[in-house]
């Protein structure tokens, strides 16, 4: 009889493709995720990573992997053209500078035609613009895995490509206490700007999530960034009162309907690559109200559950109070208070005494009325922080794992028994008398392994023989005698 020829049960595949993934140059790449699962992780700043997860997806047994050789290109200023493109094109391509992507040199993609998708976690803290030049304030850009909020600010306002193009002698001194305060909260953000909002929206997102105000100084024409933080002393603030008061014009407090107990923030964290939430709740609120009312944030730059839960609860202090807004009219001499300051307001025909107020808005009018609105609210450092109650964000990660080898294995020669056990007694009177077989038993690697491959090779390159399945396995505590009746 003739050897019998094996069937075709399946294709690989394999792509050259090119992804452009964000405006460059960035600082590394350090994982590519492929059907949601890490196909590679580390840190490369620029040139070829080899991606070596055949068995991603199940093997070739079920839907195979990704493995290849991938080039990155962070996007210099003074990046070559890749070659690998120029081989397919003939050199009729671009050095793609400026963007940052990569290629991927016919990769193995794995046992089905409909391609996965990729993610690039990607970091870009430490360079700016196109040029690649040093990081303002580089020493307190990185926080964590994040950038501080201050440089992304700051950077949004001077880019001069996708930003909105201002000198660096626009931004005030503010910037940098403001990046020295984030910095020691360990408040760092990481966003990515798609163009789906603008670039004012972005700014927004970035300021509503570290509390704090951006605003032009009337008296220098620079920007400048105040955060509402507790670091005032009530007892030396500015006083407004009935002598630079011209009119107060509104005194409104949040009724009880208006409160809330219980806040939910929603999050990117980063240890799952998901969204996450946590919740905190005001107990001794929710015991007044006699139920949990309750409202959902989303501050997508946060990615550290701890830092979500701090800011959680600052959102649920200022929803469970019932702070006052307050609108002034004042006389010029008070033209030195900024926006997201604070001062104390005295009004004794409303019983008010020494209220601290946080500055929202100031409207200057003209130069003939003399007159400055400015609309306030109530600082909540002012007021009593709530007894909260956190739920902390479920960090639930993915069952399954990589392939990995057996911790143990051992190969032996079958014995007769074992040949008719696993074959049956037709098979073994048609083995030759010389006839031998290799046995071989594993211990699973992990608890979610439900079996291995066997590959042997006699000539030439080695092959797939067979699947097993995962033997039991224990150590013994201490040796045994060969006489020894109990153990």
């Amino acid at each position: 009889m003739g050897k019998s020829k094996k069937a075709i049960v399946g294709y690989k595949y394999f792509i050259g493709m090119h992804a452009v993934f964000c405006h460059g140059p960035i600082d590394k790449l350090l994982k590519i995720v492929v059907g949601d699962r890490d196909a590679w992780s580390g840190s490369s700043s620029g040139g070829q990573i080899n991606v070596n997860a055949p068995g991603l997806f199940g093997g070739e047994k079920r839907e195979g992997g990704v493995s290849g050789k991938v080039d990155f290109e962070p996007g210099d200023a003074d990046q070559q053209k890749n070659s690998y493109l120029s081989s397919k094109a003939g050199g009729r391509v671009s050095a793609n500078r400026g963007v940052s992507g990569v290629v991927l040199r016919q990769c193995y993609i794995g046992n089905n035609p409909y391609i996965k998708p990729w993610h690039y976690l990607v970091q870009r803290i430490h360079r700016t613009r196109r040029t690649g030049e040093t990081q303002w304030y580089d020493a307190k850009a990185q926080i964590g895995q994040d950038m501080n909020p201050a440089h992304i600010i700051r950077e949004c306002l001077t880019d001069i490509e996708w930003g909105m193009g201002y000198n660096a002698g626009d931004i005030g001194n503010s910037f940098q206490s403001a990046a020295d305060t984030l910095y020691s909260e360990n408040f760092g953000m990481s966003l990515l700007w798609d163009r789906a909002i603008t670039i004012e929206e972005f700014l927004n997102e970035v300021i509503q999530t570290i509390d704090g105000s951006l605003y032009v100084d009337i008296t220098t024409g620079k920007f400048e960034l105040s955060l509402a933080r507790d670091d005032y002393d009530p007892d030396n603030l500015p006083v407004l009162d009935e002598s630079n008061i011209i009119s107060v014009q509104q005194v409104k407090r949040k009724s009880s309907a208006e409160l809330v107990n219980s806040v939910t923030l929603k999050f990117w964290n980063q240890n799952t690559y998901a969204t996450d939430s946590v919740q905190v709740h005001d107990i001794a609120l929710i015991g007044m109200m006699g139920s949990q009312v309750g409202t959902t944030i989303t501050y997508d730059g946060i990615t550290d559950p701890a830092l979500a839960s701090v800011v959680a609860t600052r959102e649920l202090r200022a929803l469970s109070r019932k702070l006052a807004s307050v609108t002034l009219v004042t006389t010029r001499a008070i033209s030195g208070l900024q926006i997201g300051g604070v001062f104390a307001f005295t009004w004794p025909r409303l019983g008010i005494e020494r209220m601290i107020l946080r500055v929202i808005e100031i409207e200057y009018g003209n130069l003939t009325d003399g007159s400055i609105k400015i609309k306030t609210v109530e600082d909540i450092f002012s007021t009593p922080a709530p007894m909260t109650a956190a739920s902390e964000p479920t960090e639930c990660a993915s069952p399954n794992t990589m392939p990995v080898p057996v911790p143990h294995q051992y190969m032996y020669e079958a014995t007769y028994y074992d040949i008719i056990t696993e074959f049956g007694d037709e098979y073994v009177k048609q083995l030759d008398k010389d006839s031998s077989a290799a046995m071989i038993v594993a211990d699973a690697p992990s608890d979610d392994s439900y079996g291995a491959t066997v590959h042997s090779k006699i000539t030439g390159e080695y092959e797939e023989a067979d699947t097993i399945t995962f033997a039991p396995y224990a150590e013994l505590d201490g040796a045994i005698g060969y006489q020894n009746t109990s153990i």
